[in-house]
């Protein structure tokens, strides 16, 4: 009979006379967990065992996590074993090595995947729920680390308090089911910044400029595509970091009619999403969607600054410089569609009861 060396998940050290029959025995009280076991080693056959080899012994699945833990899946899309985790620090054994595809984070939580083991190499941080944890940490986590995230927002603030679904449903009365209020709610979790920086009136500011922008792009959220399809096979910079995949375009989708492929490629690295290979899911995943827009908002597009921080210290001008300046910007009088945009800002900031401030025009 095996040695029990301590509780799931931990390591155990083979011994003489070991069998996976009998450690899975030992810590599970059922010798046929031995598959489990087997399958938490990379398959290990049991007539391969040797003294003093190490092998993972990871807890059986947990039920249902709460608002307090977080799950990590083997697989991406939230499949696969899974394992629930509490605040705390996951070193080699305690988790499965080399196996994490995607992860759920709750509001509030905040999770750092490193590469090696006692919490050494490359580094990851996730603070909302990720189907696929990208590329570049794909089945590569051996330690991480659970916390509360320090920048979590307070209960009940943010873009939430201010825009209520009935306000949101009045002012797109005709909104494609794309744009669902509970889409944008999930996908503002992931940015806790959006909309809950600064005073009362700079966080109205930036919700009715966020929302003006995205409704002068999509037709007051009726397209969730661009319209003219024969610019479609022209979105593919060669030079980019991000090559075009055979036979996808990277055409304007979603809120933001996110474009380029250095632009799928980069949100989706940063998003933990395969963007490249799967651009239609800005156009058909509700949450995914306004998360890209809100990955534009609140990135810096350098040389400019990103959106959110251009509405608290240049104005509403200068989103729309960020967003489109090249074409509605510097052109001597104010465009036809950069007005387009200030009108649907003072609109949405006179609903919201706060002034538009200053430097509208770009």
């Amino acid at each position: 009979m095996a040695r029990k060396q301590g509780n799931p998940p931990t390591v155990h050290t083979v011994e003489t006379g070991d069998t996976l029959f009998d450690i899975a025995q030992a810590y599970y009280g059922d010798g046929d967990q031995w598959t489990k076991i087997s399958a938490d080693n990379g398959n290990i056959a049991p007539e391969s065992l040797q003294i003093g080899q190490q092998l993972q012994v990871l807890t059986v699945n947990s039920p249902s996590p709460d608002t307090n833990n977080v799950v990590v899946y083997d697989d991406s899309q939230y499949l696969g074993f899974s394992q629930v985790l509490g605040v705390g620090s996951y070193d080699w054994g305690q988790i499965k090595n080399d196996s994490i595809s995607s992860i759920k984070v709750p509001v509030g939580m905040k999770v750092i995947l490193y590469s090696d083991t006692n919490f050494g190499g490359q580094s990851k941080t996730f603070t909302a729920d990720t189907p696929y944890v990208g590329d570049d940490f794909n089945d590569l986590t051996s330690s991480l680390i659970v916390e509360i995230a320090n920048n979590a927002p307070p209960s009940g603030s943010g873009f939430a308090n201010i825009v209520s679904r009935q306000a949101y449903e009045t002012m797109f009365p005709n909104r494609n089911g794309l744009y669902s209020y509970e889409g944008l709610i999930t996908a503002t979790q992931r940015y806790p910044n959006f909309c809950n920086e600064g005073s009362d009136e700079q966080r109205k500011r930036e919700a009715a400029a966020f929302l003006a922008n995205i409704a002068h792009e999509t037709g007051n959220l009726q397209y969730t595509e661009e319209l003219n399809t024969a610019n479609w096979p022209h979105y593919c910079d060669l030079n980019s970091t991000y090559p075009c995949v055979s036979g996808k375009t990277y055409h304007g989708r979603g809120p933001i009619q996110l474009s380029w492929n250095y632009n799928y490629g980069a949100c989706g690295t940063a998003l933990g999403i395969d963007l490249l290979n799967n651009p239609e899911l800005v156009s058909t995943d509700s949450v995914i969607s306004f998360t890209t827009a809100l990955w534009f908002w609140m990135t810096s597009q350098l040389p400019k600054p990103s959106c959110h921080d251009a509405i608290n210290t240049s104005g509403f001008g200068m989103t729309i410089n960020i967003i489109n300046g090249g074409i509605e910007c510097g052109k001597g009088q104010v465009t036809q569609q950069a007005q387009h945009r200030i009108q649907l800002y003072q609109q949405f900031t006179q609903g919201l009861g706060v002034t538009p401030g200053d430097n509208l025009s770009c």
